[in-house]
């Protein structure tokens, strides 16, 4: 994964925790999902794929990287 053409996660790395290669499901609406390394593979209606974390507290973390995309949630629940 590169940023402003500077490497800034290892490939390695990026290859092995893709969760497109851990199929585990299908979602309400019939696409796949994917989940690896902690993060979940989610697939639009128009096949566009949208990498998703969930943190504790309500904290998202979202890639739509085909957009370049990034959606952070920061947000504390106290119950």
């Amino acid at each position: 994964m590169r940023l402003n053409g500077k490497q800034i996660l290892d490939s390695a790395w990026v290859a092995k925790s893709s969760p497109i290669t851990r199929h585990i499901a299908m979602s309400l609406a019939g696409q796949a999902v994917g989940y690896g390394y902690c993060w979940r593979l989610l697939v639009t209606a128009d096949k566009t794929p949208v990498y998703a974390a969930k943190g504790e507290g309500g904290q998202h973390l979202i890639l739509i990287l085909s957009k370049q995309v990034v959606v952070v949630i920061l947000q504390e629940w106290s119950l």
